[in-house]
C-alpha cells in the first residue's frame, strides 16, 4: 500500500507539497498502482506538472494527465535532491488503450518516499 503525505522536511525540493510514501515494504519489480487521468495531446496541455508520457506505438506525443481525475500515483516526485537514484519507474502496458503503471525498481522499505526519474533536471 501507499499513501500521499505532505512533505515536512524543509530540505526536500517539494517541501510543503505532497509525496507518495510506502506504507509497507515493497519488493523489486512490483506494480504499486496505475497512473490515472485524462489522456491528452502533450502539446495541448497548459500545465504538464502531472503529465506522464505514453510510450506505446501510435500514442507518441500523448500523456496521461494526473491533474484531471488522477490517482495517488501523481504524487510520485522526481528523485533529484531526495535520493541517489529512483526507486520506481513508469511502465506503459500496451493494448488498444495503453495503461501507465508505476513499478518498483528495487526493494522499498515502509515509510520511504516513492521517487522516479522525470527525465530532466527540475
Amino acid at each position: 500500500m501507499s499513501e500521499p503525505r505532505v512533505i515536512a522536511d524543509p530540505r526536500h525540493p517539494c517541501a510543503g507539497q505532497r509525496g507518495l510514501f510506502a506504507t509497507r515494504r515493497w519488493a523489486a519489480r512490483r506494480a504499486i498502482g496505475r497512473y490515472e487521468g485524462a489522456v491528452r495531446d502533450y502539446r495541448r496541455v497548459a500545465d504538464t506538472s502531472y503529465c506522464v508520457g505514453i510510450s506505446a506505438d501510435g500514442w507518441r506525443g500523448y500523456c496521461v494527465d494526473g491533474a484531471d481525475g488522477g490517482s495517488d500515483m501523481r504524487y510520485v516526485n522526481d528523485y533529484r535532491g531526495v535520493a541517489a537514484s529512483p526507486n520506481v519507474r513508469y511502465l506503459t502496458v500496451g493494448g488498444p488503450t495503453p495503461v501507465v503503471v508505476v513499478v518498483t525498481t528495487r526493494p522499498v522499505p515502509a515509510g520511504r518516499e516513492f521517487v522516479a526519474d522525470y527525465g530532466y533536471e527540475c
